[in-house]
């Protein structure tokens, strides 16, 4: 199965609010749970993906709507190819009943120890149906033990997804963004501390979309820059108390595991203005503050862009 977005790409896991299939670029792993870009940006300012902002956003914890049922899907996985074409998995289906149809022919003509490996496959073919749908359900990886996808879903789109990322309202509702403090995008560091998570892949293997700053509790978070609050709450629950505020050429900040918020959706700040204390609150395992820099939907290292301190 291929990536909904990049088709020549194999996709590795699945958006658990949309169910689209993705790869390992496109993919956005929060504290294990599977999001695809415009739907995590679009939880992020308050708003189900493809609405207008300000809409209350389904749970994060939420399965895929179009996600099929693993009993299902189990239940039709003993017939040979039907479960997987209930997941969406054409020719993965095709290469079920063609490996069914030769270990018949195999039972038949060669020997009868092909019958017991029949039997095998049956049950595997339910088993790798059911995990499958859980996978879809839950936006992880779909199982592959034998390398089927390998060797057959090169091709594969995703039926539960149309394969067009939803538009995300970028907050044309909210007041006129104030000018940036100088030419071009000119961060300050919201806090002083230490960096204890950087930008990008870790080594459990999660990709952090912005920088971890530890701090002790209570210590005043600034704004980066120049903007408007375009969301405050704590919706997106791996990020606790979350403050997002849109900056001139579509830059947004964001600002997570707050213990408190001092700003109010909707209100304009400047540059260093406190906008909530540092906490831990969310998956923070010890006080810190998460912060993002996004170009529209898309994450940044925030590192090149920063400047000062909070």
């Amino acid at each position: 199965m291929n990536c909904a977005v990049h088709n020549q790409t194999q996709a590795v896991a699945y958006c658990r609010t949309c169910g689209k299939a993705l790869c390992e670029e496109c993919k956005r792993d929060v504290t294990g749970a599977i999001y695809c870009e415009p739907c995590i940006a679009a939880r992020l300012q308050g708003a189900p993906a493809g609405t207008t902002a300000g809409a209350v956003p389904p749970s994060p914890m939420a399965g895929a709507p179009n996600a099929p049922n693993p009993t299902i899907a189990g239940l039709l996985g003993f017939v040979p190819g039907v479960g997987a074409m209930y997941n969406g998995q054409f020719v993965k289906a095709f290469a079920h009943v063609l490996i069914f149809v030769m270990l018949i022919i195999a039972a038949s003509n060669i020997s009868g120890v092909f019958g017991v490996l029949i039997a095998f496959f049956v049950f595997y073919m339910a088993f790798e149906a059911y995990k499958t749908a859980e996978a879809k359900r839950h936006g992880l990886p779909a199982p592959d033990p034998l390398g089927l996808d390998r060797m057959f879903g090169l091709q594969e789109t995703n039926i539960h997804s149309t394969g067009v990322p939803p538009t995300v309202n970028t907050g044309a509702a909210y007041p006129p963004v104030p000018p940036p403090s100088g030419s071009g995008p000119h961060f300050i560091r919201p806090i002083s501390g230490e960096t204890i998570a950087g930008f990008g892949a870790g080594a459990s293997g999660q990709t952090n979309d912005g920088i971890n700053i530890a701090a002790p509790a209570g210590t005043p978070v600034h704004a980066a820059e120049s903007g408007t609050v375009i969301y405050t709450g704590n919706e997106l629950a791996a990020f606790g108390n979350l403050v997002l505020i849109r900056h001139a050429g579509g830059w947004v900040t964001a600002y997570g595991h707050l213990a408190k918020i001092d700003v109010a959706k909707g209100s304009t700040v400047v540059q260093g203005q406190p906008i909530g204390t540092v906490g831990q609150t969310g998956s923070a395992p010890a006080p810190q503050l998460h912060f993002e820099i996004r170009q529209g939907a898309k994450p940044v290292d925030p590192a090149p862009f920063l400047s000062g301190k909070g």
